[in-house]
């Protein structure tokens, strides 16, 4: 599965969606079940990833659903400087 940056106005539009929803649609089509997991080495990692896939998650999604279209532009953007810089440096 790709996970990849996306502007949150078209997050329905990026390559990376329609690429998840051709692999979900297929998995179903096939009967396959599709779940989110993770392998822990340590009880911190397993509490960490726990709070990460829960509570986080849900509180990042809330937060950025709620911003203004000003500051989704501004993060946005931030964010996309970050990943080329990070490409850059790599």
């Amino acid at each position: 599965m790709h996970i990849g940056a996306l502007d949150i106005s078209y997050k329905n539009c990026s390559s990376g969606q329609a690429q998840l929803d051709n692999v979900l649609t297929a998995c179903f089509a096939d009967g396959v079940d599709v779940c989110d997991y993770v392998v822990t080495m340590s009880p911190l990692g397993l509490a960490c990833a726990n709070l990460c896939l829960t509570a986080l998650r849900d509180m990042a999604k809330s937060m950025v659903v709620s911003m203004q279209s000003g500051a989704l532009k501004v993060l946005s953007s931030a964010l996309a400087q970050r990943q080329v810089a990070t490409a850059r440096s790599a």
